[in-house]
């Protein structure tokens, strides 16, 4: 109980004002990417296999093609994974800056590592993993494959132009959308799509 009540006393102070919301999310990243340098990539792999399958079944995965990812989180996972397997530009969207680069490429060389030993993948897919591999900071992954990377705390998507992605998806990020803002955020998702384009969402639901 004890726990608890400091967990609680915890958050309500790191939440009371701006600076200290930015100190919260420095320790949590620091924290969180020793954590992540750990992780098993083997669920991340296996929903990522069933985005690209999605991308291809709709022809959305294709050279040229414009994408644009919602909550793209600590290290840009599905936006690269997708990116990996063709000529795309990506742009990645979050709500505020928890990238880690050491955990990205940590993650990244436990797939290049399965990748060899399956050897199920074309020599052109494992070709990018081995250029977004010899990246030195997130700036050099972007310059590489031509990604860009916005922020913007209040969540809003009027800055992207309408009807320019072919495919808008997001991994386990719109239950965290207030719900006063899912209805503008649903409409810009839609603003943004090109005629026919396709649309991927993942998320959570409350017990």
């Amino acid at each position: 109980m004890i726990k608890y009540v400091l967990a609680g006393i915890s958050l309500k102070a790191f939440s009371c004002c701006s600076p200290a919301r930015a100190l919260y999310r420095k320790i949590g990243n620091t924290l969180g990417q020793r954590k992540r340098e750990c992780l098993d990539i083997s669920t991340y792999v296996e929903r990522s296999d069933v985005l690209v399958s999605l991308m291809e079944k709709y022809g959305v995965l294709r050279d040229g093609a414009a994408m644009l990812e919602l909550g793209t989180g600590w290290m840009h996972w599905f936006s690269l994974y997708a990116r990996l397997h063709a000529n795309i530009s990506v742009d990645l969207f979050d709500v505020w800056d928890n990238r880690q680069f050491g955990a990205l490429r940590s993650a990244f060389s436990k797939l290049a590592e399965e990748w060899q030993s399956t050897n199920n993948k074309e020599p052109e897919v494992v070709g990018r993993l081995d250029r977004l591999l010899q990246a030195k900071s997130f700036n050099d992954l972007y310059d590489t494959f031509g990604l860009a990377y916005r922020i913007d705390d209040a969540g809003s998507l009027v800055v992207y132009k309408g009807a320019s992605y072919d495919c808008v998806f997001s991994f386990h990020v719109l239950e965290h959308v207030p719900v006063g803002s899912i209805d503008d955020s649903i409409s810009n998702i839609f603003r943004v799509l090109k005629p026919g384009g396709s649309r991927f969402a993942n998320f959570k639901l409350s017990s």
